[in-house]
């Protein structure tokens, strides 16, 4: 069975957008970092459209967060047909003022971490036409 992969689910876009998903009848996966907000996320889903919806609690900052969301989907079986990066984060202040490190992992997330994601999803993609 084929499913949607939607990350940073657990609130605003991200979860209207895994809502939008399920009202069209696609199975889910979501992700964010707080299990207890995609727990809710999955019961309101599955209860209003009837569809499987898979849950991973990570945080996608992180640097192994790409391969273990790929591991995730690859060990439990799950093909990926529809890929939402949704992740990410934006920090309000001027450029002299800003954190660097804040910088960097917003800079990490919004970019290097959702290429690893898109990529990933192109080689399992590829994998399943031959």
């Amino acid at each position: 069975m084929a499913y949607a992969l939607i990350t940073g689910a657990s609130s605003g876009i991200g979860r209207e957008l895994a809502a939008l998903f399920a009202a069209d009848g696609h199975d889910l996966i979501i992700t964010a970092r707080r299990q207890s907000k995609l727990s809710e996320v999955k019961r309101t889903l599955e209860r209003r459209y009837h569809v499987r919806v898979e849950t991973v609690a990570l945080d996608l900052s992180e640097p192994d967060a790409p391969r273990n969301l790929h591991d995730y989907t690859v060990s439990h079986g799950l093909t990926v047909d529809h890929l939402v990066n949704n992740a990410g984060f934006a920090d309000w202040t001027g450029f002299l003022d800003a954190d660097w490190h804040r910088q960097h992992e917003m800079m990490q997330l919004n970019m290097a971490r959702a290429f690893r994601i898109d990529v990933g999803k192109c080689q399992i993609s590829s994998r399943l036409r031959k």
